[in-house]
């Protein structure tokens, strides 16, 4: 079988999504007519996602916050953990980003203890406080 029109043909019956949708049956799906509900993703898929993920992570903060290539190693960690995760509702953490930039550890710390994003993710934050705070792995 020709796989070149076997593609061609799925891409035009099935679409080409980015994000999820359910389809005609009730299926979460993306991509070109992955199914999400039965299917889920390989962990060569998930691995992928994961390292681009990780990439735009690192480039915004080398655009939006390129002063964090300042801070040592377990410091970087910890923010760029944070921004992962957020992306750029990080850039809302005026006061923290502040104190960090300033090297100002404990109140840094003190200020994402004293967010939200803390208290939605609990055990992380208190850990990358301690990053913040200290310096040191958890």
């Amino acid at each position: 079988m020709n796989l070149s029109k076997l593609q061609a043909q799925l891409r035009l019956h099935e679409g080409v999504r980015k994000f999820p949708y359910v389809d005609s049956v009730g299926k979460t799906t993306i991509g070109i007519g992955h199914n999400l509900t039965d299917k889920g993703i390989s962990q060569a898929v998930t691995s992928l996602m994961f390292t681009e993920d990780i990439t735009d992570t690192i480039n915004f903060l080398n655009t939006h916050l390129p002063w964090y290539n300042k801070l040592d190693e377990v410091r970087q960690r910890a923010l760029a953990d944070m921004t992962f995760d957020l992306m750029a509702k990080v850039l809302d953490f005026k006061k923290m980003l502040a104190h960090l930039q300033a090297q100002e550890w404990d109140a840094a710390a003190a200020e994402l203890l004293n967010s939200t994003f803390a208290v939605q993710v609990d055990q992380r934050a208190v850990d990358l406080a301690f990053m913040i705070k200290t310096g040191k792995d958890v």
